[in-house]
């Protein structure tokens, strides 16, 4: 999926499991994108979780800027997560630890 961010950058991102339950965000790590978490995908889905699973700027299919912050991510997640209606979740991987 993508999604158009209000800076007219584009998010890259996949969307998987039931809505209406905990919404699980993974977060890939320098140099690599989505993909990365395809082995982890089908378990966390059946065991009922909603997943996003984005490509963060700069990576993968979402938008390439001039300069990278975690100013920037910290928008693009934001952005992601109010576009999903999602007020609550659970952020997984390396880079979570500076949200």
């Amino acid at each position: 999926m993508r999604l158009k961010n209000p800076d007219g950058t584009e998010t890259y991102y996949e969307s998987l499991g039931d809505r209406t339950a905990g919404t699980l965000l993974l977060l890939h790590g320098l140099g690599a994108d989505h993909a990365m978490w395809q082995p982890q995908l089908k378990p966390y889905a059946e065991a009922g979780y909603h997943l996003l699973v984005p490509d963060l700027f700069g990576h993968g299919s979402s938008s390439k800027l001039n300069q990278i912050s975690l100013s920037n991510w910290h928008d693009q997640i934001n952005w992601l997560l109010e576009d999903n209606d999602i007020q609550n979740c659970t952020l997984i991987g390396v880079i979570r630890i500076e949200f």
